[in-house]
């Protein structure tokens, strides 16, 4: 029969026996320093790093700076809770899985057609600073205001509600 030590070991209940390692205490981050992460998060100048792939199929070839302009207008597209972006990178287009953080296409806009299912639209350049181009936007925040009442009378026409963004 195996001793006590060796069946809470056994069991995983994380009760250590005296004179067990112990883990490394967890250092809480300042209240301060979480909300700046947070207010940074919101405003989509967090950067992750984190590489955005090519799914297999696509012909695509990414210089350095593009692959990190490409991951800075990922975190952006996130940040607003994207999850299909169109990227406009130097001059390509790109179809992004935001989630997956996967290129997915690499649509041509002059004979597309129709383009759905996409939810962001993010225009980084690979000689911007940091690879920040633009903010990444969703169809309910659009800013300009001549294009959002172009686009009420257009819904209007079509029996839609008009909408202002006054």
């Amino acid at each position: 029969m195996s001793g006590g030590a060796e069946m809470l070991r056994a069991l995983g209940a994380g009760i250590r026996p005296v004179g067990a390692d112990q883990p490394a205490p967890v250092t809480r981050a300042s209240d301060a320093g979480f909300a700046h992460m947070l207010d940074q998060a919101c405003k989509g100048e967090m950067r992750t790093d984190v590489p955005v792939a090519v799914a297999p199929g696509i012909e695509l070839a990414l210089t350095p700076a593009q692959e990190s302009a490409l991951s800075a207008a990922a975190d952006r597209a996130e940040s607003v809770g994207a999850a299909n972006a169109l990227v406009l990178l130097d001059d390509m287009t790109l179809l992004l899985d935001v989630i997956g953080r996967q290129v997915v296409d690499t649509p041509d806009l002059a004979s597309a057609g129709v383009l759905s299912g996409i939810d962001a639209v993010v225009r980084a350049g690979s000689g911007d600073d940091e690879g920040d181009g633009g903010a990444a936007a969703r169809p309910g925040s659009i800013g300009n205001a001549s294009l959002l009442e172009a686009l009420a009378r257009i819904d209007g026409r079509r029996g839609g509600t008009q909408h202002s963004n006054r």
